[in-house]
């Protein structure tokens, strides 16, 4: 199965999709969240830029190592 997110240049436009989409036998359904082009942008930085958003990943990591908790293990002494 694919999913497809569609941008579509006029409003008008879905009244035309979406009967052309369940006579296709597409499943179509609106977006719950629309997502903003400020956040699409910073995602997009982000993801050009290498990934996480820090500066320092070594601070990431003691972050993370220091908030850890190890879970109780059955069976183990």
């Amino acid at each position: 199965m694919k999913q497809l997110i569609l941008t579509l240049p006029h409003e008008h436009d879905v009244d035309w999709l979406v009967p052309m989409l369940a006579r296709l036998g597409v499943q179509a359904r609106p977006l719950e969240r629309v997502i903003s082009s400020k956040d699409e942008d910073m995602h997009r930085a982000i993801v050009e830029a290498g990934g996480d958003d820090r500066e320092d990943f070594d601070s990431y990591l003691t972050d993370f190592e220091q908030s850890r908790q190890d879970r109780a293990l059955p069976f183990r002494n």
